[in-house]
């Protein structure tokens, strides 16, 4: 099931993820870390445009992958892949997606990311390091699940969110914003 989702702006995100990745297993390819790569909001692992983006695509549409797809072929691999999503359809496309990658060590979850990401985090063992990619439809992702990342110093965070939501919530008139 291919996902329906994103624009330009989403091949420029995918294609900066791809350049990081690979210049983040390259620059620790010497050392003896178990490198992991984490989709917390991971979808189907596939990726088709909106019908509205198709009208100007940035790449040809046969060349777009989602950010699954990215990670699984970048030049270097990452150790192990941790590919998590809440969907139960999505899950077994990302099954069918390990079982296609077998050469790969990939584990599929099927978690709120919220939930998921802080177990992840308390497994991490002192030689890990990771790169966490949160990137949620919406508004899914609690601020607390930060707290774990940051406290872990392992972690290497992406964390994308869609700006229109959080324009959508914020108040339009100074005096009802709340200081804390």
């Amino acid at each position: 099931m291919l996902q329906q989702f994103g624009g330009i702006w989403t091949s420029k995100k995918l294609a900066l993820l791809e350049d990081y990745l690979n210049f983040y297993t390259k620059a620790l390819q010497n050392q003896t870390f178990m490198l992991h790569y984490i989709d917390a909001f991971a979808g189907s692992g596939s990726h088709q445009p909106s019908e509205q983006a198709n009208q100007q695509p940035l790449i040809p549409i046969e060349n777009l992958r989602a950010s699954v797809e990215v990670a699984l072929s970048i030049d270097r691999p990452f150790d192990q892949y941790h590919f998590n999503d809440i969907n139960s359809e999505f899950v077994a496309e990302l099954e069918q997606l390990k079982a296609e990658h077998s050469d790969k060590k990939i584990a599929v979850y099927s978690q709120d990311a919220n939930t998921f990401i802080p177990e992840f985090c308390r497994r991490l063992k002192g030689s890990d390091r990771a790169v966490v990619l949160l990137d949620p439809f919406s508004t899914q992702l609690d601020w607390n699940t930060l707290i774990p990342i940051a406290r872990s110093g392992k972690i290497d965070l992406w964390l994308l969110f869609p700006i229109s939501v959080i324009l959508r919530m914020t108040p339009k008139q100074g005096e009802k914003i709340k200081s804390e």
